[in-house]
């Protein structure tokens, strides 16, 4: 029986991405994944239950409107960046994923 938390993993392709994967479906939570590449390029793609391919962090408008349509179509309740640079862009964006009603489990920007 599946978790009903959503969780989006951003940076997919990345060194941890794998673990933070597994232990979330272990724990049978609902993976969503998102990447800056292509789902066929990253060996984690097939472990999300859905991908999203977005645009780089550093364009951060366009990156945060990505993200939060994600978490609306997926109805996401946490988010999991596991880079810095995605860290800092959410950061300073709390107040659009809070609106949403969406965690960003990550330090506060202070």
């Amino acid at each position: 029986m599946m978790n009903n938390q959503n969780i989006l993993v951003t940076a997919i392709g990345s060194f941890s991405a794998d673990i933070v994967i597994e232990t979330l479906k272990k724990n049978q939570y609902h993976v969503v994944g998102a990447d800056i590449y292509p789902r066929y390029w990253i060996a984690n793609g097939g472990k999300v239950m859905r991908f999203y391919q977005v645009p780089l962090a550093v364009e951060e408008d366009i990156y945060i409107e990505a993200v939060i349509d994600i978490c609306k179509r997926e109805k996401i309740d946490f988010i999991f960046p596991l880079t810095d640079v995605e860290i800092d862009v959410l950061n300073r964006n709390r107040k659009f994923f809070s609106d949403i009603n969406v965690t960003l489990c990550i330090s506060s920007y202070e």
